[in-house]
């Protein structure tokens, strides 16, 4: 029994996609003719066409499954330490600003009246990221090559040894001197100097 014939246009039409799927190899027959119903080489027409039509069978994924063009546009880079500024006082204990690489910044207070740190009550506060106050720091900071070269005495003029304010700025290993009243400084590390006070106000 042999197998009926494909109506031409719809043979025209599988040709056209097989063809284009490179899974299509017509066969002529004895006489002369093409298809798929030509001599012997039918069958394998028949298997290159399916094998061409399934090649070509879309992808099927589930309608409202979300699909990223890249992976790597959702990724945030985490903020890094910077600086540390802390500033230490007799009558409020110790403040320690943490100043981070996106311009915001976490200030602890430890200590109270007195005791100069010593107490273990802690006291913790966020600035706003990209405050003003934040955002010429780290300009001023990049400004100044190494804080250690900023310096200063123990304790300020008019400042007893027991009473006083002192600050300082600890940036990777490296640690300025008191900057409540910097010795000689540069306009840049002045201007950073300042910054420290603002920030630990």
């Amino acid at each position: 029994m042999s197998r009926p014939r494909v109506p031409p246009v719809l043979w025209a039409a599988v040709a056209a996609c097989a063809a284009c799927q490179g899974g299509l190899h017509l066969v002529s027959g004895s006489d002369g003719r093409s298809g798929p119903d030509a001599a012997e080489g039918g069958a394998d027409v028949v298997a290159s066409v399916d094998a061409g039509l399934a090649s070509s069978a879309p992808d099927v994924r589930i309608a409202d499954e979300p699909v990223l063009a890249d992976a790597s546009a959702i990724l945030v880079e985490t903020p890094t330490e910077v600086a540390q500024v802390l500033r230490r006082g007799t009558n409020y204990g110790s403040l320690t600003v943490v100043v981070y690489s996106d311009a915001s910044a976490v200030r602890t207070m430890v200590g109270s009246v007195w005791n100069d740190g010593a107490s273990d009550a802690s006291t913790v506060t966020t600035l706003p990221l990209g405050s003003p106050e934040l955002v010429k720091f780290l300009q001023d900071l990049a400004a100044v090559d190494d804080v250690s070269a900023i310096q200063g005495p123990p304790t300020c003029p008019g400042d007893s040894v027991s009473f006083g304010t002192r600050t300082y700025l600890t940036v990777g290993e490296k640690t300025g001197g008191n900057l409540q009243c910097p010795d000689n400084p540069t306009p840049a590390q002045a201007a950073l100097a300042a910054d420290c006070v603002t920030l630990t106000q």
